[in-house]
């Protein structure tokens, strides 16, 4: 579909199509886990991975992915339901 001549030279923001939080997450994963989790930033705790969560852009919004593949995305909870365990 994108090796069409339609396609070229353009860009596409290929995020979700509504924002979220990552309090949004947190309640998110307690629903599906039944375990209550929470957010919480905390300056003392040093891990790689607050680094790259720090940086991700959670309130960036596209509607491109859904042009180009033709219907909705995955809500945040369908796409992370898959991975916790029933």
């Amino acid at each position: 579909m994108l090796a069409s001549p339609d396609h070229k030279n353009k860009t596409y923001e290929l995020t979700a199509s509504r924002a979220w939080s990552f309090e949004e997450l947190a309640s998110t994963l307690s629903e599906l886990s039944g375990k209550p989790i929470s957010h919480r930033q905390d300056p003392q705790v040093q891990n790689w991975i607050y680094g790259f969560l720090s940086k991700l852009d959670t309130s960036s919004t596209s509607l491109d992915l859904e042009q180009l593949i033709g219907g909705p995305v995955a809500t945040l909870k369908e796409s992370i339901q898959p991975f916790i365990a029933p």
